[in-house]
């Protein structure tokens, strides 16, 4: 939820806000200055973020009365549009917006930054994050659901499977053979395995015979590197760790 009409010193709810001058937007207004917020976007991140400076937090300097130097960053906003419109306040007239970003946006910036582009201000009213990647909140469990299940017994059908998320790195499957030197901290030898492209951070998660998530490792000359290994020694014979 965006909030026009003012401004903020951490850009949200939280910080000292300070009235603007002038007549406040209209809903087309906004819709306007959001488009210029859409696309890859360089992006000056709060100065009260974590964001460190000199190995310190940005948000210690500001809380000292030091005025961080930020530098910007690239960030993409795959979209961004109203969905509702709430003039209750009509000197502080409120945007809900869906908001669809890549890792690393801050969401404050976007409000600071459609009002100042408005010259009215803005700062960020409220936030749900309603997805991950590929984790929605929509599908998650309630505490009362998960803590009904526990009163009940084990609460394994609510979790979901391991490897869940990892699509961006490539699988390759190994063995019986493979998978015991992996769950043993082993460099394995690929054999007959066309070797994939990495993925991110150079990572390959590993399959073990039966489809279960082993391990995630590094390729280097055909062998796996073991970096985290999620089977005990005895999962050569189908055992998962605790």
């Amino acid at each position: 939820v965006m909030v026009f009409g003012a401004t903020s010193t951490t850009d949200d709810l939280d910080g000292e806000l300070t009235p603007t001058d002038g007549p406040p937007p209209s809903r087309s207004a906004v819709e306007g200055a959001l488009g210029s917020l859409r696309g890859v976007i360089a992006q000056t991140p709060p100065i009260y973020s974590a964001v460190r400076i000199g190995g310190r937090h940005a948000y210690d300097l500001a809380r000292h009365g030091e005025t961080p130097e930020l530098k910007s960053r690239t960030v993409t906003i795959h979209a961004l549009d109203v969905v509702e419109w709430d003039e209750v306040d009509p000197e502080r007239p409120a945007a809900t917006v869906e908001l669809r970003c890549s890792a690393g946006t801050y969401v404050r910036a976007i409000a600071r930054d459609a009002g100042a582009a408005l010259g009215t201000g803005a700062y960020l009213g409220a936030l749900v994050r309603t997805a991950s990647g590929p984790f929605r909140r929509a599908e998650a469990h309630g505490l009362e659901e998960v803590r009904g299940r526990l009163s009940a017994g084990p609460i394994t059908e609510l979790l979901l499977p391991a490897d869940s998320g990892l699509d961006a790195y490539p699988e390759v499957r190994v063995d019986a053979e493979g998978l015991a030197g992996l769950s043993r901290g082993q460099v394995v030898r690929l054999r007959g395995e066309t070797l994939p492209k990495p993925g991110p951070s150079d990572l390959v998660r590993v399959l073990a015979p039966d489809g279960r998530l082993a391990a995630m490792a590094r390729i280097d000359a055909g062998r796996l590197h073991p970096e985290k290994v999620f089977l005990d020694p005895p999962a050569a014979t189908g055992t998962p760790a605790a």
